[in-house]
């Protein structure tokens, strides 16, 4: 039985559809436009789906981070060759899609820093600045931003206030274990993870330069962690940079190689350097044979500052030799106190009549010509670090910098040309059971002869600083040194809560630590500018002062404080907490959460 063939029916409609396209539309184009009309898209799309899309895209991205360790090899042939063969594909955009790269270059000598510092135009098809027409750019050099102190505020609860027991171990916090949060995060992770005080001996020997014995350059690396002595040369700063922990704050290769540094604020350093400048004392076992006890008396120290400046090794910048020495004084004094009351010297304060009289440069008489009534009244600074941040003393005392300063064992050093002091100096003192803080400030004079209504001036003028303030609590101090005769009297001391002290100290002519033929050395004139890093790490605590704030109507437009906060303004930021987020408002998160 034969099948029947099914014939394929066409409908009409969609046969008489094709012939009539044919007919309207003979061009093949015209033809598949019409069969397959493009989609429309809305105009706008929502802004939800803008991010949304945007999310997407950047979880697809691959994130490469490449990590060149002892970099500076990549420098050493063909003008640089290998680096900037490197960093040119970084800035190229012929990368594959989807692909962040970031890339860290560390070294341990200077030269690398040639390299970030941008060309000047070029019409060499082989200039980088072509690919820089996207705006892409490389961040900068590590030694342009510091976390400096940051650790104590963020992962530095677990030690609280000294005397306290910690709360993991049960200990007993000393202030050296609060203190070491203040510094470099390195050191303050460390110690939290209590792996800092086994390499407390390490970090000497680096800081010493290894060696058995200390030649001037040690001396002055030592020296410089507590007193920020001045500038050196390039040689010397890139060794100091790449054997101890000087921190490298300006380069130039242009004519004349120039290094600028400074040494950061950082206890663990300063309080290692104070062991080496307190005659017997021994803490450390001996690394690789060296042994790293037995310091030496504040004298000898000194006396090779005195080298350090007469031979130019160091270059300070004019009118700061007087207020090294006066803060090596003050120095020196606690640590004749620190020695006494602990010998492990992990106690960093010191009693603020006894830290007085030994400025006096006399035993307790018990004459009561230092009195102190506010209970435990006492001073804990073990480094006195730069300060270009044109705070005023309201500001200070408002955004918990006298507390912060405490904390971390250090002083500071007035901003250049400040008018009335030199130097702040944090007091801690009780007062209804609860721990205050309040300003010391100190106006250094170093001169032959100062008259009474010289004097009288002075002190009047940092009491003015208190009025301006609206500050009650707090000691105004005029510290004369070098005086070619010095009175036997000893002024009258009395501190007490609400009440603004003076006091005038006389430091003798031949005081046993030697600051007054320091305070005469012969010195060669150099520049502070590089050490305006150092008041870097304050900016956590700004408190809710805008940063326009922080400057006064007569700064000058190159003053150092004054192009410190323009970096920040443009893009300097302590921590990126997010790509969003601007360098202010990063200070600005830092301040709320102190």
């Amino acid at each position: 039985m034969k099948r029947r063939r099914r014939r394929k029916i066409i409908r009409g409609p969609k046969r008489l559809s094709e012939s009539l396209d044919h007919y309207l539309y003979p061009d093949e184009p015209q033809l598949q436009a019409r069969r397959n009309p493009p989609k429309k898209e809305p105009a706008c799309p929502h802004p939800t789906e803008v991010l949304r899309q945007k999310k997407e895209k950047e979880k697809k991205k691959k994130k490469v981070v490449l990590l060149f360790d002892e970099s500076q090899h990549l420098t050493s042939k063909g003008d640089g060759w290998h680096f900037r063969s490197i960093r040119w594909w970084l800035r190229s955009p012929g990368k594959p899609d989807g692909l962040n790269v970031v890339c860290v270059f560390a070294g341990t000598t200077t030269r690398l820093a040639n390299y970030y510092a941008e060309p000047k135009p070029s019409n060499s098809s082989r200039s980088a600045n072509i690919t820089y027409l996207g705006g892409k750019k490389l961040y900068p050099p590590f030694y342009q931003i510091t976390t400096t102190g940051l650790v104590s505020l963020t992962d530095g609860s677990e030690f609280g206030n000294a005397g306290e027991l910690c709360k993991n171990t049960n200990e007993k916090i000393t202030e050296f274990d609060v203190a070491a949060q203040y510094g470099r995060p390195l050191f303050g992770r460390m110690h939290l993870k209590r792996k800092l005080e086994p390499a407390l001996g390490q970090i000497l020997f680096r800081m010493r330069g290894g060696g058995r014995e200390l030649s001037l350059q040690k001396y002055y690396s030592l020296l410089a962690v507590r007193l920020q002595m001045g500038q050196v040369s390039f040689d010397f700063a890139s060794e100091l940079v790449a054997l101890g922990y000087a921190h490298l704050t300006h380069f130039t290769p242009e004519h004349t190689a120039v290094a600028e540094i400074a040494f950061l604020p950082d206890p663990v350093c300063a309080w290692l350097a104070m062991t080496q400048m307190i005659k017997g004392c021994n803490l450390f076992e001996d690394v690789d044979g060296i042994s790293m006890g037995c310091g030496e008396h504040a004298s000898v120290w000194s006396e090779k500052a005195i080298k350090i400046y007469s031979s130019a090794l160091c270059r300070p910048a004019k009118g700061d030799v007087g207020e090294v020495a006066a803060a090596f004084y003050m120095l020196a004094c606690g640590d004749e106190l620190r020695r006494k009351q602990s010998t492990d010297l992990k106690q960093l304060s010191v009693p603020l009549e006894k830290w007085i009289e030994e400025l006096q440069g006399r035993a307790s008489d018990g004459k009561g010509t230092v009195h102190v009534e506010s209970a435990g009244a006492s001073v804990s600074f073990i480094q006195v670090c730069r300060n270009h941040l044109r705070h005023s003393l309201k500001e200070i005392n408002d955004s918990a910098l006298l507390k912060h300063w405490y904390r971390g064992g250090r002083a500071s050093y007035g901003y250049a040309s400040c008018p009335a002091y030199d130097m702040v100096v944090p007091l801690q003192y009780t007062f209804n059971e609860r721990l205050h803080y309040c300003p010391m400030l100190v106006s250094v004079k170093n001169r032959l002869s100062y008259s009474t209504k010289q004097r009288q001036a002075a002190i009047e003028a940092m009491e003015g600083i208190f009025r301006d303030a609206k500050l009650e609590t707090g000691v105004c101090m005029l510290l004369l040194i070098g005086l070619e005769t010095t009175k036997k009297a000893f002024s009258t001391f009395q501190f007490s809560h609400d009440n603004v002290s003076t006091l005038e100290i006389e430091v003798p002519n031949e005081d046993k630590f030697g600051a007054t033929n320091l305070a005469w050395c012969s010195t060669c004139g150099g520049g502070e500018e590089a050490e305006v890093m150092v008041s870097h790490a304050d900016l956590a605590l700004g408190a809710d002062s805008k940063f326009a704030c922080l400057l006064r109507s007569k700064t000058k437009d190159n003053d150092p404080s004054k192009k410190l906060l323009n970096e920040i303004t443009e893009g300097y930021s302590i921590s990126r907490l997010s790509d969003e987020t601007s360098s202010a408002e990063t200070v600005a998160t830092y301040a709320k959460q102190s």
